[in-house]
């Protein structure tokens, strides 16, 4: 009986060792590892996408970043004291120091050459020490000057669907995806 005691509390220490630990958010909104988050903050100053992409440690930490850029344009990626262009169907790896309880801003941009305009990449993060646990998540970027197609867009009726795709007309209790206009979002109702 003692040793699976023993053997269970080693398990759970395992298994807590393990957790996530990191944060994650987009636009201020928080992410779940393996997520897709659709984004089109407009930075007017600098005129390029400008995603709002934050990580915050519980302890000080090195944390390393795989960029995959997964769409036919130019994405720029400045942290931890360079900025890196990654051109369509490219990627690359990079690593820096981040404060534990700070919110570290991981600058993506991606500057519209068309209208509409996308861009997409996968992102991969993990704690030097413990590269078996990691975050995934897919940012699309979406950039349209066209105010009125966007105004009327979020002003249509949303549509809610399972995630398993199935349109549900009465959403309750559960994660669903929501679809108003051109914008799809992951919502807990």
């Amino acid at each position: 009986m003692k040793k699976f005691l023993l053997s269970t509390a080693a398990l759970l220490f395992t298994l807590g060792a393990s957790a996530q630990a990191f944060t994650v958010t987009v636009d201020g909104n928080p992410v779940e590892n393996g997520a897709t988050v659709y984004s089109d903050h407009y930075n007017n100053d600098a005129e390029w996408l400008d995603p709002e992409l934050y990580v915050t440690t519980e302890e000080d930490a090195t944390l390393y970043v795989d960029l995959q850029n997964t769409g036919d344009t130019m994405i720029m990626f400045c942290w931890p004291s360079s900025c890196r262009t990654i051109s369509g169907g490219n990627s690359f790896s990079i690593n820096g120091s981040i404060s534990g309880g700070v919110a570290t801003d991981l600058q993506l941009h991606a500057m519209p050459m068309d209208d509409p305009f996308d861009a997409t990449c996968n992102i991969t993060l993990y704690l030097e020490g413990d590269e078996d646990n990691y975050f995934e998540l897919t940012i699309n970027m979406h950039y349209d000057s066209d105010v009125a197609e966007i105004s009327a867009a979020d002003d249509a009726a949303p549509v809610y669907y399972n995630l398993q795709g199935v349109e549900v007309a009465n959403p309750e209790n559960g994660i669903f995806i929501r679809r108003q206009g051109n914008k799809v979002t992951k919502v807990a109702l």
